[in-house]
């Protein structure tokens, strides 16, 4: 049998994604409103069998990235997994879905990473959120050299449009917003006390800005006691179960609901009596759930003061209409580091020693970010992932029975100088 893997250019590359803006109410609402599980994605991303892919998941993108192989079929199985989330049929889905191939897909991902491709109030996150999908896909081996070296440069590129542009401190995020609405309220936010309701996404990324921010305390109440307590341990919180709402309610200058469950959580006669108890001191409320966790009418109560996510992202796409300036000095710098790792890449291509280099940099980078700090062990760990691709490799030709296996270690014995194999017999002979 004589096989012969794709060779490891960009053009591979394929990206397929969709956001809540491009999708139907009806379709969003099955895509985002019920946040996924990543393992979940990417179980059903393993089952295309290609080598390399991943997939980035928030509250306002689906996005997959394939490393295309002989295996995998393309654009249509990446749109059969959209269909069967959203609820639309694949045929239908037109406009619905975005396509970005070889370069194009560099371009998109770099764009992602520096938060200049924005669909949402959570998008500032989105670098975080993008190193823990590709994190989570490199625990499943189902990352490689075109998508480890893609992702590296992009947050290197975002780093550097942090560091030279003022695109860093614009407070346009979901949890920045929500925390300028509570001081606008309630003032030192060191006298307000918050309680989460839920354990969304969204609710932990505002739980821990407003962690930051320094506020008096926190309770954090879910009908799972255990989740609860996990999470009361990183916010150093109080926890309770769902039983606990009104009184803890009562206690709160600042309600996080996000559940999402569809049953309105925050009824209005619950919220008045809370009032009641609180001698009319205001209370805000933050309703980030998909569906909407507190009724309406809560919002008519004389000193509740109701928050939903469009409203957020009315407040953060208007603090954005001032950042045209950096989101210009931004993408400049973006086209710079695109445009030389494009260089790079076709670079290496055509001298495999500086692409064989460029590589264990990377592994020596991703080593000293999230190895021990021993040296010994440090590298005794660059030299397992250093191993780690060519020993698959060989495995992998001798169990297909490549014609070629014998050629890929004798190859490997000659480039490092490690003479020829020995028999048992201490003659040369085969591995």
């Amino acid at each position: 049998m004589s096989c012969r893997p794709l060779d490891d250019s960009l053009g591979r590359l394929l990206l397929l994604g969709t956001n809540r803006q491009r999708i139907s109410a009806l379709a969003a609402k099955r895509l985002f409103a019920t946040a996924p599980k990543l393992p979940d994605l990417l179980t059903e991303l393993s089952g295309l069998r290609s080598r390399e892919a991943l997939v980035l998941a928030t509250h306002e993108r689906l996005e997959y990235l394939v490393a295309r192989d002989e295996q995998f079929g393309g654009v249509a199985d990446l749109l059969s997994l959209v269909a069967s989330r959203s609820g639309v049929p694949a045929a239908e889905l037109g406009d619905a879905v975005y396509v970005h191939e070889g370069e194009g897909a560099v371009r998109h991902i770099f764009e992602v990473a520096a938060s200049l491709e924005i669909h949402g109030v959570d998008e500032p996150q989105a670098l975080e959120r993008l190193k823990n999908c590709h994190e989570a896909a490199r625990q499943r081996d189902m990352t490689g050299p075109i998508l480890d070296r893609v992702l590296s440069a992009a947050y290197a590129a975002a780093d550097r449009v942090r560091a030279q542009t003022p695109i860093a401190a614009r407070s346009v995020s979901m949890a920045a917003v929500a925390a300028q609405v509570a001081q606008s309220l309630h003032g030192d936010l060191a006298r307000a006390r918050v309680l989460l309701v839920g354990l969304g996404e969204m609710s932990e990324l505002l739980g821990s800005e407003f962690k930051q921010a320094g506020v008096a305390g926190m309770v954090v109440l879910h009908h799972s006691l255990r989740r609860a307590e996990v999470a009361a341990r990183r916010f150093e919180a109080h926890f309770g179960g769902l039983d606990d709402l009104e009184n803890a309610l009562a206690d709160s200058e600042i309600v996080v609901c996000d559940r999402g469950t569809g049953q309105r959580t925050l009824r209005r006669d619950v919220v008045e009596a809370a009032l009641k108890k609180r001698r009319n001191r205001p209370i805000l409320l933050i309703d980030v759930g998909l569906p909407p966790d507190v009724e309406d009418a809560c919002g008519d109560l004389p000193d509740a003061f109701l928050y939903r996510l469009e409203d957020l992202e009315r407040i953060a796409l208007d603090g954005r209409a001032s950042d045209e300036a950096a989101a210009v000095m931004a993408r400049a710098i973006l086209e710079e580091e695109w445009s030389d790792f494009i260089q790079s890449w076709k670079a290496d291509t055509v001298d495999p020693v500086s692409a064989l280099r460029s590589h264990f940099e990377r592994l020596r980078e991703m080593v000293h970010e999230d190895g021990p700090t021993n040296a010994r062990a440090a590298t005794g760990q660059l030299v397992d992932r250093l191993l780690q691709e060519p020993r698959e490799a060989l495995r992998k030709a001798a169990a297909e029975g490549w014609e070629q296996a014998d050629d890929l270690q004798e190859a490997m014995r000659h480039l490092f100088g490690l003479g020829p194999a020995r028999g048992t017999d201490g003659k040369d002979g085969e591995v």
